[in-house]
């Protein structure tokens, strides 16, 4: 049986976390089954900041961290992780850990394609907690278009890639733009409910850039445009070879 742990907080699934049934259905054509953290039968950690979740029953394949200093399970199977500030607390815990790093979502441009058509227009992926701080009204205004990163794994990408330009406090808005190759400024817009802010440092870690701290945007007020287009970046080459060839889930007999 092919048993996960995933985040189920909010009850609608975040992007992140969804990733992790999406993805393993789509490489072995079986559906996990969801166990709660600390489930003693053996089962996967794949996609978000749960790398603090996993115990002796765990294998990691793709999980971050949530705090700097959380305390990770050295008993765990850590095939791959997030990025290389996660994967030196495996080691400082006692862990193992391979030299593989990257965020799982960095490999949806081999599962599905962008977007048709041309790129155009500035695409806004909030962090599901501020979804709710953006008004219709500053949205029309700015000709933002806003991008839900609850609405499923093949609406999220498609959104996304429709767009020339992203902002996001999202991490997952930044890790899809970044894999289909489209610049993207991370954005604040208010203090996240949870974490001190390393994923997002060890997912620039992962691409060998250097962490970018968030520019500010106020939705009730004009966006300084200027400040934003020039934090913007995406990877000019991007290789996920290493990533890809970690991946259990190709593998059918490893899932058992």
């Amino acid at each position: 049986m092919l048993r996960a742990c995933w985040c189920r907080t909010p009850s609608r699934a975040n992007f992140g976390d969804a990733l992790t049934p999406w993805l393993m259905h789509r490489l072995t054509g079986r559906m996990p089954r969801y166990v709660p953290p600390r489930d003693t039968a053996p089962h996967w950690i794949v996609s978000g900041s749960i790398a603090g979740f996993a115990h002796r029953s765990s294998s990691v394949w793709g999980a971050g961290l949530m705090w700097r200093d959380e305390p990770l399970c050295p008993q765990a199977r850590w095939l791959a992780v997030r990025g290389p500030i996660t994967r030196d607390r495996v080691v400082a815990c006692g862990g193992a850990c391979p030299p593989v790093c990257g965020d799982p979502a960095l490999l949806l441009p081999r599962l599905l394609a962008p977007a048709a058509g041309a790129r155009n227009g500035v695409g806004l992926a909030p962090h599901f907690s501020d979804r709710y701080r953006l008004s219709p009204e500053w949205l029309a205004a700015t000709g933002v278009r806003l991008i839900d990163m609850q609405d499923g794994i093949e609406s999220v990408v498609a959104a996304l890639t429709s767009c020339a330009w992203i902002m996001a406090s999202s991490l997952h808005g930044l890790i899809v733009a970044h894999a289909y190759g489209i610049p993207a400024t991370r954005v604040h817009l208010h203090d996240l409910p949870g974490g001190d802010g390393v994923k997002f440092d060890d997912h620039y870690a992962a691409l060998d850039r250097a962490p970018s701290a968030p520019v500010a945007l106020d939705a009730c007020e004009w966006p300084d445009w200027r400040t934003l287009e020039r934090a913007a970046w995406a990877p000019a080459t991007l290789s996920t070879d290493a990533l890809w060839r970690s991946c259990p889930f190709r593998d059918d007999d490893a899932c058992d």
